[in-house]
């Protein structure tokens, strides 16, 4: 799509400097054309087949009045093809969702249709001009689609990738306590047969390393199930990672602001959980269109925000998930609140004490 701006740079700097051309008029055009083409790579470069709406429209609106007075500093430079309309239409079909990227594409044909025959061009002209804008547009339509597919195909691929990771970690946590728990359970439990067993005249060197092999066996199993539970507790991190992707791939724009943050387990288990459920609710319930995941801290309190722009509490049913996360946050001495907002939507709300 940049390479594009070779035409519009090549047939206007000829065009200029190949005929005598006041230094005004001259100065003004390369502004300009200048103008047009920053604008145009800033859409392809930072805003095409993302969901910002606002600042598309702003490129497409400066884009269109850039051309119009180009085309109206001079007419005849563009004439017979007013080509740099076709830019307009590009963006025009790139900048929305289809629907609305089709009825702009026809807003900027009209557009230039009006200013050709104001300009004095002819009603073939502007024909032309316009059939070829709508081509284009078409064109530019399905390249935000293939865009947004690729984008959606890629956190897929992610989520995948994500997922068997934590397979593999709960395998590698089944396979250890299954395997390697049973066989210290089994050593803990013979040795304290064997020390049941011992005759009395035993020396005191020989039960001492007897206890010392018992002690060491049960702080081998305490490690055990302690390394199984952390494989198996999710973590705040890749609970936002996730959440996001998941909620992305589902056609929810989901915008994250999470600081790594250094944490106690309990704390960081809990607001994982929290930030789950949040998501589960919105994918499950609440028909949004986007979603922000937000984590900030002040005076020593964490708080976590999940809000989207869905139906709100209506169809939410606000059992098992939601009492077991207060049941995890609560003992950590925080609270968990929800609310609907004015405007539709719904919020989750977490705030943790966050001292160590």
């Amino acid at each position: 799509m940049l390479a594009f701006l070779a035409i519009l740079l090549q047939r206007d700097l000829v065009n200029l400097f190949g005929t005598p051309t006041p230094l005004p008029e001259l100065v003004l055009s390369l502004i300009v054309i200048a103008s047009i083409c920053a604008i145009y790579a800033w859409f392809w470069l930072r805003l095409a087949g993302s969901d910002d709406n606002r600042r598309a429209t702003v490129a497409l609106v400066l884009l269109t009045t850039l051309v119009t007075a180009f085309t109206w500093i001079d007419p005849n430079r563009s004439y017979p093809f007013y080509y740099p309309y076709y830019y307009c239409a590009v963006v025009a079909g790139a900048a929305y969702p289809w629907r609305f990227g089709l009825v702009a594409v026809a807003l900027v044909a009209s557009l230039a249709a009006t200013v050709i025959l104001l300009a004095g061009g002819h009603m073939s002209v502007a024909t032309d001009v316009v059939v070829v804008m709508i081509l284009l547009g078409l064109g530019a339509v399905g390249v935000r689609r293939h865009i947004a597919n690729f984008v959606q195909l890629q956190l897929a691929r992610d989520e995948i990738r994500r997922l068997a990771v934590d397979e593999e970690r709960l395998r590698l946590a089944r396979d250890l306590h299954d395997e390697l728990g049973q066989t210290l359970s089994t050593v803990v439990l013979q040795s304290e047969l064997v020390s049941l067993e011992l005759p009395p005249d035993t020396s005191e060197s020989t039960r001492r390393r007897l206890r010392q092999v018992m002690d060491s066996a049960r702080s081998a199993l305490q490690s055990m199930r302690e390394l199984v539970t952390g494989f198996r507790q999710p973590t705040l991190s890749q609970e936002v990672a996730s959440a996001g992707a998941t909620l992305e791939a589902a056609g929810i724009r989901c915008e994250v602001t999470a600081p790594p943050l250094e944490l106690p387990q309990p704390t960081d288990a809990a607001l994982a959980w929290a930030v789950r459920e949040g998501a589960t609710n919105v994918l499950r319930h609440s028909r949004a269109t986007r979603c922000t995941i937000s984590i900030a801290t002040k005076d020593g309190h964490l708080r976590l925000t999940v809000l989207d722009d869905g139906r709100g509490s209506e169809t939410l049913d606000p059992g098992q998930g939601l009492r077991g996360l207060r049941e995890r946050i609560e003992p950590l001495g925080g609270q968990l609140s929800t609310e609907d907002l004015a405007g539709g939507g719904f919020q989750l709300t977490v705030d943790v004490p966050i001292q160590q």
